[in-house]
């Protein structure tokens, strides 16, 4: 189901929407509007072929007027390699993070002693929450994380329209 569009919404509904969230959070913000290009795959009627867009490139604009541009790619389908890295650039700040190490204006703040899945990572903060019952151990309510269901929705309506600018509607408004 994760290589159907019709299914799973897609990469940025699947996987992206993690780093649509993370940002939000860093943030402290929500997206406004989106406008999205998507590079499609060529069709294939087998219904077990992959049928997602090869990339995906939505650029966000944030209440507060900052401007998001994210990329991902469904490129290397038959590959173990790959490349996460969310930056962030605003007056005289260049922030550089991926899952092993955070860069600030060039000098290395963070790095991974161990390479550990970020998702194993997640999913054992969740457990733990769920098990118990601490919600400090959650950083984002569910409810707030609709937010960014709306703005990784809001980025497949945009590109199914030619890359029409859509509203990205959050749950405060």
């Amino acid at each position: 189901w994760t290589n159907r569009m019709e299914l799973c919404g897609g990469s940025l509904v699947e996987n992206t929407i993690h780093a649509i969230d993370l940002l939000r959070y860093q943030l402290n913000d929500d997206y406004k509007s989106v406008s999205a290009f998507y590079c499609e795959r060529p069709f294939d009627p087998d219904p077990m072929c992959i049928n997602l867009p090869h990339v995906y490139n939505a650029n966000y604009q944030m209440k507060s007027g900052t401007v998001v541009n994210v990329t991902t790619s469904r490129v290397l389908t038959n590959t173990r390699s790959g490349r996460r890295e969310t930056l962030i650039i605003c007056d005289d700040v260049l922030f550089e993070y991926s899952h092993d190490k955070v860069i600030e204006n060039g000098e290395l703040v963070w790095e991974a002693k161990e390479r550990e899945s970020p998702f194993d990572i997640q999913s054992r903060q969740f457990l733990a929450a769920v098990r118990t019952g601490e919600t400090s151990l959650v950083r984002n309510t569910y409810s707030s994380s609709l937010n960014s269901l709306a703005a990784v929705l809001g980025a497949n309506e945009s590109a199914s329209k030619g890359g029409e600018v859509v509203r990205c509607v959050s749950r405060d408004g």
